[in-house]
């Protein structure tokens, strides 16, 4: 099976962090790197959830996003 597992939320995010990243507000365009970086995450996961790639991928990306995001 090829993700799926979340309904591919990762990509109404990716369409969301387009549409901001041009932006010339710089929250607009902080927000939108959020969202770009948070979809890299989600799509490992799901691809996780539906075995098509491992948790150690999964877990690496998550923790990039932690140590960039979450401090």
């Amino acid at each position: 099976m090829s993700g799926g597992s979340l309904d591919y939320i990762y990509l109404k995010l990716e369409e969301i962090a387009k549409e901001l990243n041009p932006k010339i507000n710089e929250s607009e365009k902080e927000v939108g790197k959020l969202l770009e970086d948070l979809s890299k995450v989600l799509y490992l996961l799901e691809w996780y959830k539906s075995g098509d790639n491992s948790l150690e991928e999964f877990e690496e990306e998550w923790e990039k996003f932690k140590e960039e995001w979450l401090k």
